[in-house]
This record gives structure tokens, C-alpha cells and sequence, in this order.
């Protein structure tokens, strides 16, 4: 398994424990170019993790979108935006807190 990051540099020291099976995709500055590089990643899986904080309170769920428009399973953050998307089934997984994932998996 690989965790590839777009655009987050550096790696998190809680994912320095796997070493080069953590890779950062450069940042892409337009969204077009962004969608595609996305796209061509072919992820079989993209994480929405959200902190319960104020400000991703209101966030909106364009990552969601982003992620199953390129045809990822999208695993999220429960109690926050992606909750709406996952009401149907769509969710893969969920996560009460982001501090424990993946200790809080259902």
C-alpha cells in the first residue's frame, strides 16, 4: 500500500513511521490541471479526514465530489459535511474522530 499526499509537504510525523510508501504528488495551482492529475492517480481509495473544529463545520464536501467523480471510494469523517453523502449507502467507511483514525473505524 501507498499513501500519496497531493500537495501536503512535508510528510506528517505520524506517517513517517512507513517511510517510502509515503510519496507527495506536487500541488497543481489550476483546478482543471487539478481534476486531471487527480484523475490519473487512479486511487482506489481517497480519505476525507476533517478535524471537529468551527470552520470544517462549514465546510462543503468538494473533496467528496472530487474523489467519486474520478471513481475513488471516498472514506470520511462522520459529523461533519460528508455525512449528507454517505446517507445512502455511498460511504465506504466513517470516522467519529479524526485524532483516532483509524482507531474509530465502523
Amino acid at each position: 500500500m501507498i499513501f500519496e499526499l497531493f500537495g501536503l509537504s512535508p510528510v506528517p510525523e505520524v506517517l513517517a513511521r512507513f517511510g517510502d510508501r509515503v510519496q507527495i504528488v506536487p500541488s497543481v495551482n489550476n483546478y482543471g490541471e487539478f481534476l486531471k492529475t487527480l484523475a490519473d492517480r487512479k486511487w482506489d481509495i481517497g480519505l476525507c479526514p476533517l478535524a471537529h473544529t468551527p470552520f470544517n463545520a462549514v465546510k462543503a464536501n468538494t473533496k467528496w465530489v472530487e474523489y467519486t467523480a474520478c471513481g475513488m471510494a471516498t472514506v470520511a469523517t462522520r459529523g461533519l459535511v460528508y455525512d449528507d453523502c454517505a446517507a445512502e449507502g455511498g460511504a465506504v467507511g466513517a470516522f467519529r474522530r479524526m485524532g483516532r483514525w483509524p482507531a474509530d473505524a465502523d
